[in-house]
């Protein structure tokens, strides 16, 4: 071949370029702007207009861009969110469709646009194959919410439309047969939605709980099939993955079946489980340690609610298995309550004094985040749990304390801004130091927190900076990216206990209704992978343990950020 080379060399033989043009195929993949800089200013500045509702205007400029380079996403969407704001639905549906060709259907995105400007439109048959399209080919996560999206009012009678919603009307069914479709329901549901068994038979341990319930449904109480159905979704073993049976806003009429909750929220320390929250009312069992639930010694109470709880770690398990117990109907179901009406706990008091307190269930869940221990003075991690982030100097420790309970904007500050906003303040403290306390996050928006990891990246590179990252049960979904991404770009140095998930994980759950009983679950449709391809963890562990006890909860004591507070002043 060397040879040949030197030949034509030596020759004086090259080759010959036609005046008109031989790469047909490749025109697009070889096309780029004449100006390829107000190219660059026209696509920021035409996004600037979409935001600003200048439709027509927006519309004009992203037609141009288009028509300058045709491989830019973000230009074919805007044309096509411009011209469905106009009232132009088939040019933005061509619009939408020359986006999905470029890099494929992304959830909630134009695959959804394009439905909506159809049925904008009165093209009703193409409106339902969008959507056809859409759930069952690209396993939309809302499919109940079609049902009632105001987009789609004019297909809401359709026994199509009902379909692809998974409404069908089954209100002629009875009992036995009811719950037997909704356990289908279930079923294919999981398959539809989940990356791990799409279009595949399902795991030998979830066919094996569905084909028992399938058979026992007929002898079995509503609660018992409520709990065999949580029995089945817990056998997957996946994050965002549970069968919840109630929705948010409770109590719902649409459930065939009542929810209630003990009227208090436990937490699992070294020592037992304890209450840490309360219904109002029950505030003298704050600080009791649960032995038993009527009669049922709270270790089997807790492999029983286990086993109808999807996780994807132990320490998921730690962190939701406490909070489910307070679910009456699945105690109910899993053969712990017998009469829900009231529920006998066992207990022991600070003092070591044993006694037993009859509840009533509460129509009000008392989820909440860990609070703050009462009558005593108040942590720094538990003092404003209820914001989504904020921040103080410790200008004796030159250390910025962050404390980020949600991937999520306050009502003040975007997470964005305050990712810039925190920049300046590392900056203008001269700080050495900075302290991240992730211990009651449990996730949000992984898309949202670009601006605040580039600022602890940017701060970490200088040799003499030091990142602390606080991390525990609670770090879960967009919260363990952010710490995986923390961990591979910014080397913290970890301390606390194990995280939930890390950024390898199931995330973004899909919505499931049922459509005889309206009990709904939850199962995660994405897998994510920020960290390497195998780093087969399901949490990630600190490199500094450290465990909240009991003890020292409710001695208002905070024995992570003491440690850190140590090793700060030690490294002085």
């Amino acid at each position: 071949m060397r040879a040949f080379w030197v030949l034509v060399v030596s020759l004086g033989l090259g080759f010959h370029v036609d005046a008109a043009p031989v790469s047909a195929p490749f025109d697009a993949q070889l096309s780029a702007p004449p100006d390829p800089m107000a190219y660059y200013a026209d696509l920021q500045r035409a996004k600037t207009l979409l935001e600003g509702e200048k439709f027509a205007e927006a519309q004009a400029l992203y037609e141009s861009l288009t028509e300058r380079y045709a491989l830019e996403r973000e230009s074919w969407v805007g044309l096509g969110g411009a011209s469905r704001q106009l009232g132009q639905h088939p040019k933005a549906i061509a619009a939408y469709a020359r986006a999905i060709e470029l890099i494929g259907p992304v959830p909630g995105s134009s695959r959804y646009w394009t439905a909506v400007s159809q049925a904008a439109g009165d093209d009703k048959d193409a409106a339902l194959a969008t959507l056809e399209t859409m759930v069952f080919a690209e396993a939309e996560l809302d499919r109940p919410g079609l049902s009632g999206d105001p987009a789609f009012e004019k297909l809401s009678g359709d026994a199509r439309m009902r379909r692809i919603a998974g409404n069908e009307d089954l209100s002629k069914l009875d009992r036995v047969e009811g719950w037997r479709a909704d356990l289908a329901h279930l079923c294919a549901e999981i398959i539809r939605l989940s990356p791990d068994h799409r279009q595949r038979p399902l795991p030998e341990a979830v066919e094996r709980i569905r084909a028992e319930l399938h058979e026992q449904i007929p002898e079995l109480t509503d609660a018992q099939v409520y709990a065999g159905m949580a029995r089945l979704v817990g056998a997957l073993g996946q994050g965002h993955t549970m069968f919840w049976g109630s929705g948010p806003g409770d109590p719902d009429p649409t459930i065939r079946m009542q929810f209630t909750w003990l009227p208090v929220l436990l937490y699992a320390f070294s020592e037992g489980i304890f209450v840490v929250a309360t219904a109002p009312g029950q505030e003298a069992l704050l600080g009791m340690q649960v032995l038993a639930i009527n009669g049922v010694e709270i270790a089997e109470v807790v492999r029983r609610v286990r086993s109808a709880t999807s996780v994807g770690s132990p320490m998921e398990a730690l962190w939701t298995v406490p909070m489910r117990i307070g679910d009456v109907q699945l105690l109910t179901g899993l053969g712990i309550l017998g009469d829900a009406a009231k529920v006998e706990l066992k207990l022991r008091d600070p003092r070591g004094k044993l006694l037993s307190r009859a509840l009533e269930p509460s129509p009000q869940n008392p989820r909440t985040k860990l609070p703050a221990p009462r009558g005593v003075d108040v942590p720094t991690f538990l003092r404003k749990v209820s914001e989504s982030h904020w921040d103080e100097l410790w200008d004796a420790r030159k250390t910025v304390y962050v404390q980020l309970n949600q991937i999520a904007p306050d009502p003040e500050e975007s997470l964005p801004q305050f990712g810039i906003r925190l920049r300046q303040v590392l900056k203008d403290s001269a700080a050495r130091n900075l302290v991240i306390d992730l211990r009651h996050n449990n996730g949000g928006n992984t898309f949202t927190y670009v601006e605040l990891l580039r600022t602890v990246v940017a701060f970490s590179v200088q040799p003499e900076h030091q990142v602390y990252v606080l991390i525990g049960r609670n770090v879960y979904s967009a919260a363990a990216n952010f710490t995986t991404e923390l961990e591979r770009l910014a080397n913290p140095i970890l301390v606390g206990e194990p995280t939930s998930m890390t950024g390898n994980q199931h995330g973004d759950e899909g919505a499931i209704r049922l459509p005889w009983s309206g009990l709904r679950a939850t199962v995660s449709g994405v897998r994510w992978q920020l960290s390497h391809p195998w780093d087969k963890r399901r949490s990630i562990a600190p490199k500094v343990p450290v465990q909240l006890t009991a003890e020292d909860y409710f001695a208002g004591r905070d024995p992570v950020l003491t440690t850190v507070q140590k090793m700060i002043d030690g490294a002085k």
